[in-house]
């Protein structure tokens, strides 16, 4: 059927190897032997070089062979063994791009007037940063090896505060409904306290709650604004105490925080975003001596929110 078979590509032909076959116990045999039953046209390369430091003609020939081979025969043995890829050798190199970790993902987008988000002009601001949010949410799911282990979020705020507008796997396609404006009530009292204060309070009650839940080593929190707003003192505070006294729930297993949180705006400088820097950072070295752990990335254009994401997710 399909051998797994446990060998190097450059091995003598007398070698014992293993040989695992599906439905059966592991064999030994001799890469010959192997050879000759599976490999029927194939020219073993003996050796990888040519003396000169280039791989050597035969080495090449059985390579394009073993590549065009699994062109054939590779998608329909994932298929049945219900595997969603298998990385060739050549590929291996972009692993370290693959997140592993069990993730929740919350993206809060700013809705508010100034980003005209009921415009049907492409380039209004609104529609320019949903466009690139999508985009990061793909990159997201084209880059995370089980989609499955994805929580995606996404919420909205507005002066008034914030609400959640949509919430489930990765896996699963997100409506194009989910990402238009919704007219934001003042709803639930922790929500409806304010722009920036729902979004502190995201953390505190809605993060904390799925962390409590369930265990998600790795939590990227996005908040995108394109303004001014009060600077929420009293929920700040309470974070932070509340992140000391749930210190286990907000720490990985390395020690480390679970929360990586991104501030983008596309203004120069916004006070009260500044200030919530501040403080999340001083939380961070208080409790894991993290340095810098609140990104604040201002005079981003709206168009470049969704690649301010993605750069993230690639430093996970």
């Amino acid at each position: 059927r399909y051998p797994s078979l446990k060998v190097c590509d450059e091995i003598d032909g007398s070698t014992k190897i293993q040989v695992v076959k599906a439905g059966r116990p592991p064999e030994v045999t001799t890469w010959e032997t192997v050879h000759k039953n599976f490999n029927i046209g194939w020219k073993r390369a003996y050796t990888k070089w040519d003396g000169k430091g280039n791989f050597s003609a035969q080495h090449l020939e059985m390579q394009s062979k073993m590549n065009r081979f699994w062109g054939v025969l590779g998608e329909r043995y994932c298929k049945e063994n219900n595997f969603k890829k298998i990385f060739k050798k050549d590929e291996i190199e972009d692993e370290s791009r693959t997140i592993h970790e069990k993730t929740l993902c919350v993206v809060n987008l700013d809705s508010s007037g100034s980003m005209q988000p009921d415009s049907d002009n492409p380039k209004s601001k609104y529609n320019l940063a949903v466009v690139g949010a999508k985009k990061a949410v793909q990159y997201l799911r084209d880059h995370h090896s089980d989609t499955r282990n994805v929580q995606i979020q996404l919420w909205q705020n507005d002066r008034p505060g914030v609400e959640c507008i949509y919430k489930e796997s990765l896996a699963a396609p997100i409506p194009d409904m989910k990402w238009k404006r919704k007219e934001l009530g003042r709803g639930d009292g922790i929500y409806g306290v304010g722009q920036f204060h729902g979004s502190v309070n995201i953390l505190r009650y809605e993060v904390l709650k799925v962390l409590k839940a369930q265990n998600y080593p790795l939590v990227f929190y996005f908040l995108f604004t394109d303004g001014e707003n009060m600077f929420p003192m009293q929920q700040v505070s309470d974070f932070g105490t509340e992140l000391k006294a749930n210190k286990s729930l907000w720490t990985n297993g390395s020690g480390k925080p679970k929360l990586q949180v991104t501030i983008v705006t596309d203004c120069a400088t916004v006070q009260s975003l500044t200030r919530i820097k501040a403080e999340f950072d001083k939380f961070a070295n208080e409790i894991w001596q993290v340095k810098d752990w609140c990104k604040l990335l201002t005079s981003v254009t709206t168009d470049q929110w969704g690649q301010a994401m993605i750069e993230q997710f690639k430093l996970a």
